[in-house]
C-alpha cells in the first residue's frame, strides 16, 4: 500500500535550506493489517529524521541518517488496523562533513543538499516471519 500525499507541509522562516523540513500524511490502514507487523519502508530518504506516527515519536530513531538510504520499521505498536492513522516526518539537511552526495566540478550541489523524500513510501504487513529482499 502506497502512502498518499506524502508532502512537506511547513514554512519556515529566513532560510528554507538550514531548518528541518516536516512531511506529514494520513491513512486508512486495512483491518486485516491487525495482529500482523506492519512495516513502513522509505524508498529513499536524505539526511537525518524523526518519525512519529500517531503523535508518539518513534524511539530508536534519534540518529536516523544517511543519504538515500533505504529505510523499513516495523510500527505495528504505533498504529491502529481499520482506522484513519497519521504519520510525520521531520527531515534535517546535511551539515559539513556528513557524508553525503555532494558538489563536483560539472554538477553543483543544490542548495538543499538533496534533503527529502526521494522515491516511494509504502506499508506492508507480514507474519511472525519476514524475508526482505532488496528493491
Amino acid at each position: 500500500m502506497e502512502l498518499p500525499g506524502m508532502r512537506r507541509w511547513d514554512a519556515p522562516e529566513g532560510n528554507p535550506f538550514e531548518s528541518s523540513w516536516w512531511y506529514r500524511t494520513e491513512f486508512d490502514l486495512p483491518s486485516n493489517y491487525a495482529g500482523k507487523h506492519v512495516w513502513l519502508k522509505f524508498h529513499g530518504m536524505n539526511y537525518r529524521a524523526n518519525l512519529w506516527v500517531n503523535g508518539r515519536r518513534r524511539p530508536i530513531l534519534l540518529r536516523w541518517e544517511g543519504a538515500y538510504r533505504l529505510y523499513s520499521f516495523d510500527i505495528a505498536q504505533y498504529v491502529k488496523a481499520g482506522q484513519k492513522n497519521c504519520l510525520a516526518l521531520e527531515i534535517y539537511p546535511p551539515k559539513g562533513m556528513d557524508l553525503t552526495i555532494t558538489w563536483v566540478d560539472w554538477n553543483p550541489a543544490t542548495p538543499d543538499g538533496g534533503m527529502g523524500i526521494w522515491y516511494d513510501v509504502t506499508i506492508t504487513a507480514t507474519g511472525p516471519v519476514a524475508s526482505t529482499t532488496p528493491s
